[in-house]
């Protein structure tokens, strides 16, 4: 397999603004979902396969992935952790309250994740100034800030 996704539930929700929930904007939730993969290379090969599943940008923006944790098959603990996830219209995930795992602990208010092409698995995100990045998948790899 290339990839294993578990939920613990998946329902329909509203688009927040400030306070307000809006009806007439329903959002696609994921609860508590668990993704473990072979590789990010392996990955990125099947999600490039999969055209069929264009979404439009509308469409992406009605998703959201609450309690997400990421891991390699075999992992003990989850390389990545996020209170939510939402993919955009580049390939990658916007993440936020990120926690990794894995080497030395490292905690992010706000990140995005690649989740295709060949900079799947790199995480990007600001730190002060600078922007750092970090392969989540390939622990060899050091933390680099630009």
């Amino acid at each position: 397999p290339v990839c294993k996704i578990q939920a613990a539930r998946i329902f329909v929700d509203h688009e927040k603004w400030g306070f307000f929930r809006l009806g007439l904007v329903p959002l696609a939730v994921v609860q508590s979902a668990h993704v473990q993969i072979a590789s990010a290379d392996r990955l990125t090969n099947a999600l490039a396969s999969l055209n069929s599943w264009k979404l439009s940008s509308g469409g992406l923006r009605r998703l959201e992935i609450r309690d997400l944790e990421i891991s390699l098959f075999g992992d003990k603990t989850p390389r990545l952790r996020a209170a939510t996830a939402r993919p955009n219209a580049s390939g990658a995930l916007d993440l936020s309250k990120v926690s990794l795992t894995g080497g030395p602990t490292v905690s992010i208010s706000k990140a995005t994740l690649q989740m295709i092409g060949p900079d799947a698995g790199r995480l990007r995100w600001r730190d002060g100034d600078k922007e750092a990045e970090l392969s989540v998948f390939k622990p060899s790899e050091n933390q680099q800030q630009k």
